[in-house]
């Protein structure tokens, strides 16, 4: 996506020490992975002693915090500006937010795609604050997906599912896409826009329910053994 990110350097404006640092961390992260970073890596990178590191953030898990926040708020703000400019329909809206979300993996940055994957390094109230942010974005995902169907534009679908289809869809690209390649990014955001949009006409006949009585699994056998027994 064109524009500077918030890391990014404007002509005759120095950067504050603090942005340094959180994009050092944030191409740190996204080279090596935020467990085999180290913050005196990070302090090399930004090009200041570990001590400054330091005193400007005290942990790499503050660090992770820090990125992946500015990462999901500039996602939530671009989103809010893409489906301002959007028509007013339900499935024109739909395709302008799927098409960000692409977008927005696949853009030629060092650590645009760093999200979930890194998740697992934050714990406590870091986690539980990165988590709400994450669960206001998909919000915005569902509420779309709910309108249509209220407005009929939209077969009537499990919501959080396919909320989740949607995302994951996303998130898969962002780790596979390579710049350069066959397909560009909005090639890739034709092609399941289409493909989610098939399975959300409402003129299409529902899919037969399958025979759940029928159906067991390893899990739910071992529990009709152990409750026969």
């Amino acid at each position: 996506m064109a524009g500077l990110t918030e890391f990014e350097p404007r002509p005759g404006h120095r950067v504050p020490r603090v942005d340094l640092i959180r994009a050092a961390a944030l191409r740190q992260f996204a080279q090596r992975g935020y467990d085999a970073a180290s913050m005196r890596q990070i302090a090399a990178d930004a090009g200041i002693t570990i001590a400054t590191l330091y005193f400007h953030c005290s942990t790499k898990e503050q660090l992770l915090f820090d990125v992946l926040e500015s990462q999901l708020q500039q996602l939530s703000e671009g989103l809010d500006r893409a489906l301002d400019a959007a028509a007013d329909d339900w499935a024109a809206r739909l395709a302008t937010a799927i098409r960000f979300h692409i977008q927005y993996v696949t853009r030629d940055e060092e650590g645009a795609s760093i999200s979930s994957a890194e998740l697992r390094g934050l714990t406590g109230e870091l986690r539980q604050r990165h988590v709400a942010s994450r669960d206001a974005y998909e919000r915005k995902f569902r509420a779309l997906l709910k309108a249509g169907i209220g407005a009929g534009a939209f077969a009537p679908i499990d919501v959080p599912v396919i909320t989740a289809a949607i995302l994951g869809i996303g998130l898969s690209v962002g780790r596979w896409y390579r710049p350069g390649r066959r397909l560009s990014p909005d090639d890739i955001a034709d092609d399941y826009i289409r493909f989610v949009m098939k399975a959300l006409d409402p003129r299409l006949p529902a899919p037969p329910v399958a025979d759940r009585a029928d159906q067991t699994t390893p899990r739910s056998r071992k529990r009709a053994i152990s409750a026969s027994a």
